[in-house]
């Protein structure tokens, strides 16, 4: 087995996904920040992001498997404040689902984006 827990001799193939993940944040900026954002109303691009995705999950080759990633994480305050700066609920809910649906056919999740670094 490799590193990914996929056996070296199987039939399966391996593919990403890459997800533009900062259109599902809340707010692209905490508020206590200078700097300014301005993103296009994303409603209808992430909405077509995760129709796409899952799409290609359920058209997928039984032979295919997939790891997944995205910039923002979906469970993550990156930017380590008070204020709650992450994906829209709606559609945290709906990645979650897509995401539970098709968990057979999903090897790994990675997303990065922290704004902070600390050593203890």
């Amino acid at each position: 087995k490799d590193i990914l827990d996929v056996d070296k001799d199987t039939d399966k193939y391996l593919s990403m996904i890459m997800l533009n993940t900062l259109l599902f944040l809340e707010s692209p900026v905490p508020k206590n920040e200078s700097k300014s954002y301005t993103l296009p109303n994303n409603e209808y691009s992430v909405n077509a992001t995760l129709r796409w995705l899952e799409d290609v999950l359920k058209h997928s080759h039984n032979d295919e498997l997939f790891m997944i990633t995205g910039h923002v994480p979906s469970v993550v305050n990156t930017w380590e404040t008070s204020l709650s700066i992450g994906w829209k609920d709606a559609y945290m809910k709906e990645y979650a689902r897509i995401m539970a649906e098709y968990s057979d056919k999903i090897m790994v999740n990675f997303a990065g984006h922290f704004h902070t670094f600390r050593m203890s």
